[in-house]
This record gives C-alpha cells, structure tokens and sequence, in this order.
C-alpha cells in the first residue's frame, strides 16, 4: 500500500511522463515528413530538423528513466509486491 508520500511521488512521476510525452510528440509531429528516413533525407537534414530529432531522442530516454526508476517501482509497492528481493530496485 502507498503512503501519502509515494502516492505524491507515483502522481508527479505521471505527470512528468505525461508532459514528456506531449514534448515527445510534438517533436514527431514536427518531422514526420522525414519519416521513412532515407540516405536523401538524411543528408539534407536542415539544422531545425535536427533539433526536434534531438528532442524526440531526449524525450524517449527521460520517459524511459522515469519509468525505470521511479514508476514501476511505485507501481509494485501500490501492489503489494515484495521489491526488497528484486536487485533492480536497490536504491532510494
């Protein structure tokens, strides 16, 4: 069971995937025309294009560390779930 705490912590960390998730599609909305990625396309990138790509990439990686390190952990102590065995979940 949460306590208040971890539940302030698990509807922060949703709502900081939210907005990276919004920032991440924004910037997918702004290359799509890029999509399928060519040797042609690649080569002609204008630096504009370069940094939504930039963007995107960052996006994907801060979602992914936000779920790694905080919400399937929460997710599990909401759950019940015994994480004290789990090597994965060895940290604060």
């Amino acid at each position: 069971m949460l306590n208040d705490a971890d539940k302030d912590k698990l509807n922060q960390t949703i709502k900081s995937i939210n907005i990276n998730f919004e920032r991440l599609n924004f910037a997918l909305k702004k290359t799509e025309s890029l999509l399928p990625l060519t040797i042609d396309i690649y080569n002609n990138i204008q630096p504009e294009n370069i940094s939504y790509i930039d963007q995107y990439i960052f996006r994907f990686s801060k979602i992914q560390d936000l779920m790694a390190e905080k919400l399937f952990r929460l997710v599990l102590i909401a759950v019940e779930e015994d994480i004290e065995s789990k090597s994965f979940f060895k940290y604060p």
